[in-house]
């Protein structure tokens, strides 16, 4: 009786540590599709010569804070690191 029980306690903790990966995995992919579209509305919007010049001007820091700032993104995307890596790669 016990070992039976066992087993479904020890079934029931690999279900909730494989939902927690997938759940992370799905986040990770998640925030790094925002983080490239970002990218991409700023590489673009940088092919203006005009925005390019001011874009050069204030420098890439300034530039992805109000790119970020435009776009309403909820902190829990900004804060992963996938998004940023996606966002400094794409741009």
């Amino acid at each position: 009786m016990q070992e039976g029980r066992r087993r479904g306690i020890d079934g029931t903790l690999s279900g909730l540590i494989k939902l927690g990966l997938f759940i992370l995995i799905g986040y990770l992919i998640l925030t790094g599709i925002y983080g490239f579209s970002l990218g991409h509305q700023i590489y673009l919007a940088r092919s203006n010569p005009i925005i390019g010049f001011g874009s050069a001007l204030v420098g890439r820091d300034a530039t992805e804070a109000f790119g970020i700032q435009q776009s309403g993104l909820p902190q829990w995307v900004i804060d992963s690191p996938s998004f940023w890596f996606a966002l400094r790669v794409s741009e």
